[in-house]
């Protein structure tokens, strides 16, 4: 099967695919479509790729409101005025959020509830209850380097394991798994593993590789069809900046004709990737390019 390749850097996939917001310091995302199945679709406000917004075409996020980090819009919910919804908040229901309310932490907001006001509700479960938020300390906190590697994690460990959708490079038979785990907020070490019943698939076996996120020069971008995309780190000098263990089984390779060839596969990269982090689509893969990248700049300053 042809592989389809492209191959975009981070300054260029952030100018041309991605927004920002000063609602959701240090983040970057898009504006969401208000009413976009209709005849009269309106831009609404601003969501960070790393948060998640139910499909279902009938969620409402005013043009000045915005939806941040990981929190979580669901069913009809509809955040209006200049409200924010951050960390692992989730409004769900019909709620609707309006004012100056910032809502975060664990907060659950489901059901008929309306909350509205001035100030930060940063805890509590409510559902078909109204509330009035009073209260004058809702400044964004700012992002450390230790919370954007919770965010990293958080974020990998959704796609811990991964089957690849029939028609991909793996043609559905590999189980794809992955971690990644820190050292204080900037050494990684990610291991991955690549298991298949069946004897005639390629990139079997185990990897680990560790480095420094200061070290890390850039994040690509490269997209298999379908079922199958990779964020790719590279640095400009792999083999002194980063600890590289692989451990790949015998593997076959199907060439032209039909002739299966066996060999022992030890992975290889371009000149400068040390390791990739694998995701199912280039949305996802640029949420979390973004994120890693958030963490390299706050690595290195």
């Amino acid at each position: 099967m042809k592989k389809i390749t492209a191959i975009i850097s981070l300054m260029v996939s952030v100018s041309a695919f991605s927004a920002s917001s000063s609602k959701c310091p240090g983040e970057d995302g898009y504006f969401y479509t208000n009413y976009r199945t209709t005849n009269n679709p309106q831009e609404g406000g601003f969501v960070s790729y790393t948060a998640t917004i139910d499909d279902n075409h009938e969620i409402v996020i005013g043009k000045m409101a915005a939806v941040c980090e990981n929190a979580i819009i669901l069913d009809q919910a509809k955040i209006n005025g200049s409200a924010i919804i951050r960390g692992d908040a989730q409004i769900s229901g019909k709620a609707i959020i309006s004012g100056d309310v910032i809502i975060e932490g664990d907060v659950t907001v489901s059901g008929s509830s309306v909350i509205r006001g001035k100030g930060i509700l940063s805890k509590g479960d409510y559902h078909d209850i109204r509330k009035t938020v009073d209260n004058q300390s809702s400044q964004p906190s700012s992002v450390s380097a230790e919370d954007l590697a919770v965010k990293v994690q958080q974020f990998v460990k959704r796609y811990s394991s991964l089957k690849p959708e029939d028609g991909s490079f793996y043609e559905g038979k590999t189980t794809l798994s992955q971690s990644i785990s820190f050292s204080g907020a900037c050494s990684v070490t990610i291991k991955k593993s690549r298991t298949n019943p069946l004897k005639d698939s390629s990139f079997l076996g185990d990897s680990e590789v560790s480095f420094n996120l200061k070290d890390v020069s850039n994040f690509l971008i490269e997209f298999y069809s379908p079922g199958l995309s990779t964020v790719n780190i590279q640095m400009d000098n792999k083999e002194s900046k980063a600890h590289r263990k692989y451990k790949y089984s015998k593997t076959s390779v199907w060439v032209e004709g039909g002739r299966s060839v066996w060999y022992n596969q030890h992975v290889t990269y371009n000149q400068r990737t040390v390791e990739s982090l694998e995701l199912n689509t280039k949305k996802e893969a640029e949420s979390l390019m973004v994120l890693l990248d958030n963490l390299r700049k706050a690595c290195s300053k």
